[in-house]
Order: C-alpha cells, then structure tokens, then sequence
C-alpha cells in the first residue's frame, strides 16, 4: 500500500497506525514501513545554459520550468544520466 503526496498542514509529529484490515482482523506478522520526503524540486531553466539535477529518493520529482514566447521553437535533451546505485 501507498499513499502518494499528502502535504503536512503544519509542524510537528505525526502518527502512522497500522492494522489487519476488516476482512483479516485476527491476522498478524511483520511488515516494513518507511516515509519519504517527496517535497518537489523546483528550479528554472535558462535558453542555451545546462543544468543538472538529481533525484534524492525512490519519490523524488524535479520540476523544471522556462519562459517562451508564442511560435518559439524548443528542444529538451536529457544530456547524461547517472544511477546512485
């Protein structure tokens, strides 16, 4: 089970109940839990300039983003990738 990008309302600590569900109430075992920062990245793109990036975590999202002008014309290359592991 996951659940995917929930913002924290506020500062503080937060509770993590985990249980059998309904239909296997009396079922038990192990279980392994974590939590991730999934906070986006977020950084500007400049015309003819590289930048890089990198994604932190399995949940990790860089958001990139530029100014254009209608009829321009642009290209994305992706110019090297790299696995941490």
């Amino acid at each position: 089970m996951s659940i995917p990008d929930i913002a924290i309302p506020a500062d503080g600590t937060y509770a993590l109940h985990i249980m059998a569900p309904t239909s296997q109430s009396t079922a038990t075992g192990n279980y392994t839990v974590t939590v991730w920062d999934a906070t986006p990245d977020a950084a500007f793109l400049v015309f003819n300039s590289q930048a890089t990036g990198k994604i932190e975590n399995p949940y990790s999202t860089d958001r990139w983003s530029f100014a254009g002008v209608a009829g321009q014309v642009v290209r994305f290359d992706l110019l090297s990738n790299a696995n941490a592991g």
